[in-house]
């Protein structure tokens, strides 16, 4: 089909076209550089491909924008127009991921908080370990075992005792079991620190997400012709809305009694009178 379009639209449309193209490579190849090697089960790799999508979603909607533009100017170009069929086709696809990207980054973000505490958990119950096996130390061989356990001495431990090994004991517990007392307070202070952070983080991305599924839907059609996804949402809304305002919904609303109706049952009854009188 030859294009009906002046040169100079043709030219500035196949411009537009090329860096609307070229913006949708770069956002491919960037997502995957940041979500290669895939690990789709790990928490860590779930919130940095969440981050991905969002950081870098401008440039399809940057895209998308370039290429409506260049279809508007040469509206007989039918590759360019199968091309944006297919693109916001996807964009109804890119609504429905961003927003599940808020579950799921909330879901992720949780995961990895307990891991994290579950992580410096075991770490101090290790401590409360060596405290029970020098509470429990009955001669300076298991002392020194217990002793190379902390952290930071080496494994091969050998300790000399000059005094009785119940003195030992008691010195090395009164140093132990006030640490694990403060590192069980940081931990704690640590573990809401973080809670309270993330709460925050959730709610900002979680609204960032919304907002870009809010702009794919308005890109997002299902078919040449077809309202975008937005606009059906939002009709769709509008009608629910009129739904629930009318008045007596859910009842039935009972009027006045038709006078057409009550001339019709006379005359039915006339008719069975007339019938019985022949």
């Amino acid at each position: 089909m030859v294009s009906s379009s002046p040169p100079s639209d043709r030219e500035l449309a196949g411009i537009l076209q090329g860096i609307g193209l070229g913006l949708l490579m770069v956002y491919v190849i960037g997502v995957l550089k940041l979500l290669l090697p895939p690990a789709l089960f790990q928490a860590a790799w779930q919130l940095r491909a969440a981050e991905a999508l969002r950081a870098t979603a401008a440039l399809p909607l940057v895209a998308s924008v370039l290429l409506l533009l260049a279809e508007r100017l040469d509206a007989g170009a039918e590759k360019l127009e199968q091309r944006l069929l297919v693109l916001r086709r996807l964009a109804v696809c890119a609504t429905i991921g961003f927003l599940l990207l808020i579950p799921l980054q909330i879901s992720a973000g949780m995961r990895q908080l307990s891991q994290t505490a579950a992580s410096e958990a075991r770490q101090l119950e290790a401590v409360r370990q060596v405290a029970k096996a020098i509470e429990e130390a009955d001669s300076p061989e298991a002392m020194n075992r217990a002793i190379a356990r902390l952290p930071g001495l080496p494994p091969d431990f050998r300790g000399q005792y000059a005094r009785p090994l119940s003195e030992v004991r008691l010195e090395l517990l009164a140093q132990i079991r006030p640490q694990i007392e403060t590192l069980l307070s940081r931990l704690d202070q640590l573990h809401r620190q973080r809670l309270f952070r993330s709460s925050g983080l959730f709610v900002l991305d979680g609204l960032m997400s919304l907002a870009y599924a809010i702009a794919f839907a308005a890109l997002a059609s299902t078919g040449r012709g077809q309202p975008s996804l937005l606009q059906f949402s939002l009709w769709k809304l509008g009608s629910l809305g009129v739904w629930m305002r009318r008045p007596g919904r859910g009842r039935r609303v009972e009027g006045p009694v038709s006078h057409d109706w009550l001339r019709s049952l006379q005359d039915g009854v006339d008719d069975n009178d007339d019938g019985k009188a022949t």
